[in-house]
């Protein structure tokens, strides 16, 4: 609906999950190891950028190629189509340190299986470090689905203990959690604008839905490193 022509650059890639627990299909890097079969890998569109006329359309086609050995569950990613926004007000003269630039993409979801067999699914517990959200201290626990099916409706609770005590540390639970196939993310546990003290911690997550239930209890340690570089950069303490 333009008056002028736009670019638009297209990309394919496979579906991850976000630490917010949504599925995204705007990750191009860091897939998790259990990922066999990336769609980037199998499915090819004929051209990266396409030129769209004033007032008209053009068809953007993409070629598939299954992988030739059969596997179970679905593969999962999208076709993402991004505005290549080259007008003058975006020109790098005209650009400054507190400017906020907008970028807006379009996704069509990718969905490909073979067969309606159910895969059982199955989660991991990564690792946990201390980390920074929007700069604000977290815990990052990392959980891997490391199988070829969406986890949906996932609500996850974890709760730090310091070592020897069972007083309750820290504790956040969420809920409506969905993790993409073979993937990997950060449950943050938030540590409410306080400063990371060096120490020995314990960890319980709980993750459950109507269908599945997982939980770990693991003894963890936060170094004087880690928690000096997370503190120096973190803001509201």
């Amino acid at each position: 609906n333009k008056k002028h022509e736009i670019k638009v650059k297209a990309m394919i890639t496979p579906a991850t999950t976000c630490r917010n627990g949504f599925i995204s299909y705007t990750n191009i890097t860091n897939y998790d190891e259990s990922l066999k079969y990336p769609l980037s890998d199998i499915l090819k569109l004929n051209q990266s950028e396409y030129t769209v006329p004033a007032g008209d359309s053009v068809t953007a086609t993409a070629v598939l190629n299954m992988p030739k050995e059969s596997y179970e569950g679905i593969i999962l990613g999208g076709l993402v189509f991004t505005k290549a926004d080259d007008s003058p007000e975006h020109s790098e003269e005209n650009k400054t340190s507190t400017q906020i630039e907008n970028e807006y993409q379009y996704v069509v979801g990718v969905m490909l299986s073979e067969n309606d067999s159910k895969v059982k699914a199955n989660m991991n517990l990564k690792y946990i470090e201390p980390t920074l959200a929007n700069y604000h201290t977290n815990l990052a626990v990392n959980l891997q689905n490391d199988t070829s099916i969406i986890i949906p409706n996932l609500k996850i609770s974890g709760t730090v203990y310091k070592k020897g005590s069972s007083e309750v540390y820290k504790f956040t639970e969420k809920e409506n959690i969905k993790i993409a196939p073979n993937s990997n993310f950060d449950f943050m546990i938030d540590w409410n604008n306080h400063k990371f003290e060096a120490g020995e911690y314990r960890i319980h997550v709980v993750a459950q839905n109507e269908e599945y239930f997982w939980e770990w209890d693991e003894n963890f340690k936060i170094s004087s490193q880690e928690a000096n570089d997370a503190n120096e950069d973190a803001v509201d303490l």
